[in-house]
């Protein structure tokens, strides 16, 4: 897919299939407000913690829709599929959401290799990163043969994170990571109790439209 890097200083914001976006004050001024939400919303919504392949101590569930901070982030997110879709591939993508939650990482909390298809888009942000220079990031392995490797069957393991790893993209206090759902992906170990929010979604599109609704 991608020449092994080890560092993570690389330029990936015109990415045919992984974008990285930093967001606008109207998104940074909800950061503290989306953090809350997380922390209230803990175990509360659609689907526990053994419904979710990430190894999380803070999960709200996947149907996280109705807060208005996770909505205007939605929105945003949303409109950035929408406009990628459009100028890289020609395509009028009228998203729909099928999945939004958040999460907040503790110590030794982490996301093995795993995908999100068939949804189209998926998206990472990060509402607050207490310390960057320590925080997990987000990771792609390399290819599918380094995903299966040691697997006696043909299913894929999606328990273990993968050590062979092309891309690795540094969690920052508002970054946006959209990418193309069926992209395997992961996250490290977190090495301490420092506070790692992330907010997720998945997108489908909408055949019953004709324009996105954001």
């Amino acid at each position: 897919m991608w020449n092994n890097r080890e560092d993570h200083q690389i330029d990936v914001t015109d990415h045919p299939l992984i974008h990285v976006i930093d967001a606008p004050d109207p998104i940074m001024e909800i950061n503290s407000d989306l953090t809350k939400v997380i922390d209230d919303l803990d175990n509360k919504g659609v689907g526990g913690y053994d419904s979710i392949n990430a190894k999380v101590s803070t999960f709200t569930g996947w149907k996280t829709f109705d807060p208005p901070e996770f909505q205007k982030l939605m929105d945003w997110a949303g409109a950035v599929a929408s406009e990628i879709s459009e100028s890289r591939f020609g395509v009028n993508f009228v998203g729909t959401y099928t999945h939004c939650w958040g999460m907040r990482y503790h110590k030794g909390d982490y996301a093995p290799a795993h995908g999100h298809f068939p949804s189209v888009w998926s998206w990472v942000y990060y509402p607050y990163i207490e310390d960057e220079e320590t925080a997990p990031p987000l990771q792609f392995p390399s290819n599918l043969t380094s995903i299966m490797e040691g697997q006696v069957e043909e299913k894929i393991d999606e328990r273990r994170v993968i050590d062979d790893v092309a891309l690795s993209i540094p969690s920052k206090t508002g970054r946006l990571i959209l990418f193309q759902s069926h992209l395997y992906h992961q996250v490290p170990k977190q090495p301490n109790d420092k506070k790692r929010y992330v907010v997720a979604g998945n997108m489908a599109h909408d055949f019953t439209r004709d324009e996105a609704p954001f």
